[in-house]
Formats: structure tokens, C-alpha cells, sequence
């Protein structure tokens, strides 16, 4: 796999496990505290996903960065209604 498949398909697991952990805490957390704590998670790909393109060019850093951004978002939300409308 590539580079950019792997940073992905990790956002794209994170974001659904984040779902999953973001519709369970619903019940206990204020919504600006799991987006923040969404929003935490994917910060910290940032570190790895720059590690792993450390001698490219800035414009691959950037986009290496910003990789996944969508999927991760769109799995994280989805997952946190479904789980959330599964428990409750």
C-alpha cells in the first residue's frame, strides 16, 4: 500500500471507531465536548501521518495532513447516529 492509502483507511477507521465512542458518551457528554474530543483524535494523526512523509515535499506534508479529513468526518458522524440510535 502507499502512503496516502494507509494514512486513509486508518482516518477512515478511526473515524468510525470515534463514531462508535462518540454515540456512547452521548448520553453522559455535552455534544461540544465529543466534537471536541472527535476533533482531538484526528489531531492526533497529524504527528504520524507527517512522520511518514518527513522527507517530501511541503506540498505532500500538506496534503498528508489533510487526507482522510472528509472520510474521517463523514465515518465519524455516521457512526455516532447509528450507534447512538442503537443504544437509545
Amino acid at each position: 500500500m502507499k502512503k496516502d492509502d494507509v494514512l486513509y483507511v486508518s482516518r477512515l477507521l478511526l473515524g468510525l471507531v470515534m463514531g462508535f465512542v462518540s454515540g456512547y458518551l452521548s448520553n453522559t457528554l455535552s455534544w461540544i465536548l465529543i466534537i471536541l474530543l472527535g476533533i482531538l483524535a484526528y489531531a492526533s494523526t497529524v504527528p504520524i501521518s507527517l512522520r511518514l512523509v518527513s522527507e517530501d515535499s511541503k506540498t505532500q506534508r500538506r496534503n498528508a495532513v489533510l487526507n482522510g479529513i472528509g472520510t474521517y468526518a463523514i465515518f465519524w458522524i455516521t457512526g455516532w447516529i447509528l450507534f447512538y440510535n442503537i443504544i437509545y
